[in-house]
């Protein structure tokens, strides 16, 4: 699988497209997209693809866009945590849910996990699995937030971290569905 749809993959886990029942599973959005060109969106502004795999190649449209620098909001040399700070309004754990996913730290540069500079491919750690390539658009909430270097990251975390994390992120996503919190 080419590196960046390893990265979309990791961006739909994060935003929580396997959860069934969830906003991007219901608007075929992985990557949780605003306004996206030619599509309708929710009261909520997240544009609503006509199937999931609209919605993963307008993911990989967007990974596309970083990686060729045309992108108005990332660039290649971003952190997964810089990247986050603009991607999920600065919530430090889509960014580490991303990392946790592609196996390494929020403060990986995204330019290699997205193939660039000899990195081909990236070995998801995650058992969730990862779709076929697509790539997305997206409003920033803020400006770009400098990664802060974890103390718990920095040493490598037990892998029984990630599953914690992962299960605790799952619960935020689905209450925030269910209860309709941000």
């Amino acid at each position: 699988m080419p590196a960046r749809s390893q990265f979309a993959a990791a961006i739909g886990n994060a935003e929580g497209v396997n959860v069934p029942g969830s906003l991007p599973a219901r608007n075929n959005n992985p990557g949780d997209l605003r306004n996206w060109p030619g599509v309708p969106a929710d009261a909520s502004g997240y544009s609503i693809f006509p199937s999931m795999q609209a919605g993963w190649d307008a993911l990989e449209t967007q990974l596309d866009a970083i990686r060729n620098g045309s992108s108005a909001y990332y660039n290649a040399n971003m952190s997964i945590a810089q990247m986050g700070a603009i991607y999920a309004d600065g919530d430090p754990n889509w960014a580490a849910n991303v990392a946790a996913f592609l196996g390494t730290t929020s403060n990986a540069i995204i330019g290699p996990l997205l193939g660039m500079g000899g990195a081909a491919s990236v070995s998801p750690s995650s058992p969730i699995g990862s779709p076929s390539g697509s790539s997305s658009f997206l409003m920033p909430a803020s400006e770009p937030v400098a990664a802060v270097p974890s103390p718990l990251l920095s040493n490598g975390p037990p892998a029984a971290f990630f599953y914690i994390l992962g299960a605790a992120v799952g619960v935020y996503l689905i209450a925030r569905e269910v209860l309709g919190i941000i």
